[in-house]
């Protein structure tokens, strides 16, 4: 069993400004596998 866990890097998608869906996408391609999912989380590309 795997632990995964999915950090999306955007400056936009950190402030709000656009959805982040790629983490579904991601979920979806490992579907089949023994993972043990961890929250997902966001950042900012740019250092504030």
């Amino acid at each position: 069993m795997f632990r995964v866990g999915i950090l999306t890097v955007s400056d936009k998608g950190f402030r709000g400004e656009r959805a982040d869906t790629t983490h579904l996408a991601i979920r979806e391609v490992l579907a089949g596998g023994p993972l043990r999912w961890r929250p997902t989380s966001s950042c900012p590309t740019s250092p504030p």
